[in-house]
């Protein structure tokens, strides 16, 4: 299983992305008291998607300006909405494609 494949509702249960959006760690400020372990067991995520949402809570701990970590929160809201809708449109198909443009957002 997958986080990003479950917000692209490819793999099941799929994560509704407004909901993971909310409470995911780079948007901790937009949904207080969330914890790792609060989105953990909300999504009950599985080992593999715990990987890659700290994969995903590097990237945005990588940016080092507060101009950077906002070009990330616009792009990570983007990219998850688009992904979601990538088997219609086509936009984000693979991880490989989310990953780079998240990386891309914060170099």
């Amino acid at each position: 299983m997958s986080l990003l494949d479950r917000l692209r509702g490819i793999e099941e249960p799929k994560i509704p992305s407004h909901a993971f959006q909310a409470a995911s760690p780079i948007h901790r400020h937009s949904a207080p008291g969330f914890s790792r372990v609060t989105i953990i067991s909300g999504f009950q995520l599985t080992a593999n998607d715990e990987t890659e949402l700290d994969a995903l809570k590097a990237i945005y701990d990588s940016a080092n300006t507060n101009a950077k970590k906002q070009r990330l929160l616009k792009a990570f809201d983007s990219i998850v909405m688009l992904a979601e809708s990538s088997n219609e449109h086509g936009f984000y198909t693979t991880k490989a494609k989310i990953n780079t443009r998240l990386t891309q957002a914060v170099s």
